[in-house]
């Protein structure tokens, strides 16, 4: 059992009963696109339809997933970018400390067709037997926090997470 608590003062909010995920959020910027919750496969989904942002927490099910090649988990996350828009590129890749661990991270510059550029991040973090995913986008160029390297309205879901397990 993962715990992923998201938390800050907002009146919105999802909890999993399966994966212990608990998220609050502002519910004045962002609204839930999607959500599935069982115990193979536990995400949220939010969006912000002022400029295309979102968000996406996810607990998905792979049996031995620390054994996977983190490059087969990028491509499967990123395929979907690729096939949407061929001209994707790859901006960046790191490791991202988020909630006192440390996930691997890609960044790719992305022409969302409804709101232009986007910088799209997609993190992830290998269990025994999940894979915890934390996707995020925004306009690309938008100002972002100096230290965190996230725009302001993205930083309640950088700073509210504790990941147990």
């Amino acid at each position: 059992m993962f715990i992923l608590n998201i938390s800050n003062a907002y009146a919105g909010k999802w909890t999993s009963e399966h994966h212990g995920i608990n998220l609050k959020y502002n519910d004045k910027t962002w609204e839930i696109v999607s959500s599935n919750d069982d115990e193979n496969d536990t995400f949220i989904s939010l969006y912000d339809k002022s400029d295309g942002s979102s968000f996406l927490a996810r607990v998905e099910f792979l049996e031995n997933a620390q054994d996977f090649e983190d490059e087969n988990i990028e491509y499967s996350l990123a395929e979907s970018l690729f096939n949407s828009d061929p001209d994707t590129e790859v901006i960046a890749k790191k490791t991202l400390v988020i909630g006192d661990k440390s996930f691997y991270s890609t960044d790719y510059k992305f022409n969302n067709k409804k709101f232009g550029s986007q910088l799209v991040r997609h993190a992830f973090l290998k269990k025994k037997n999940h894979v915890i995913i934390l996707l995020f986008s925004w306009p690309y160029g938008i100002n972002v926090d100096a230290t965190k390297n996230f725009p302001i309205k993205h930083l309640a879901f950088i700073e509210g997470v504790k990941i147990d397990g």
